[in-house]
């Protein structure tokens, strides 16, 4: 069955206002700040695909879709290490719920706190615990901060959640590519010069049953 996805742009800026002074001592400094504001709004955009409100300007993010629909699983009523959950064993599950929904997971994306604690599962004679050939040959890990750490789970709040699924579902609707528009006049009088970093988007999930979400997730150190 076939539909439409509606998308419905929405603005995300940040202006950064710098001396006059420092960008005349400095060589670089104008290509550190567009290189620094790009990265900081990409870190925000990824944030609003899986976390967004879906108001007060938010795209509506995957979480919100996934947790309307049942499409997610608390790992213990106050988080839980996933060593104490099987280890790789709640990605499988994810991964075996995505297959259920009549598609393939393809990546799994999460904090770098829960990717380095994957990367550092031991078995009991403290040799690293490979994961399953299907893990190994179907999924790829992506860490980004986009994912927090300080996430309340019961009466933990240090839990994270793990993303897992087919994401060329998760659609990205650029109106506006990112814009970095240097503003020399208004700032004057403060003998300032702005960087004004700005563009138009919104996220859409073509398939809910395309994707999982694990909550719960506790630090293994």
């Amino acid at each position: 069955m076939f539909g439409q996805v509606a998308f419905a742009p929405k603005s995300l800026a940040v202006l950064v206002k710098v001396s006059r002074e420092l960008l005349a001592d400095s060589l670089n400094i104008e290509q550190i700040l567009e290189d620094t504001l790009a990265n900081a709004l990409a870190l925000q955009l990824d944030y609003a695909g899986l976390y967004g409100s879906g108001s007060s300007n938010q795209p509506l993010g995957l979480k919100s879709v996934l947790t309307t629909a049942t499409r997610n699983q608390v790992l213990a009523t106050n988080g839980a290490k996933l060593s104490a959950q099987g280890f790789y064993l709640p990605i499988h599950t994810a991964a075996k719920k995505v297959s259920e929904g009549n598609d393939a997971a393809s990546a799994v994306v999460l904090s770098p706190r829960t990717f380095f604690d994957i990367q550092g599962f031991t078995d009991t004679t403290n040799q690293p615990l490979k994961p399953s050939a299907f893990i190994e040959n179907n999924l790829s890990f992506y860490e980004t901060n986009s994912v927090p750490n300080t996430l309340t789970t019961g009466t933990s709040n240090v839990t994270s959640e793990i993303f897992t699924g087919n994401f060329s579902n998760l659609l990205l609707g650029l109106r506006q590519q990112l814009e970095i528009q240097v503003i020399t006049e208004t700032f004057a009088g403060n003998l300032q010069v702005g960087f004004l970093a700005h563009l138009r988007a919104d996220w859409q999930v073509a398939r809910t049953n395309s994707f999982w979400l694990t909550q719960g997730v506790l630090s293994e150190v």
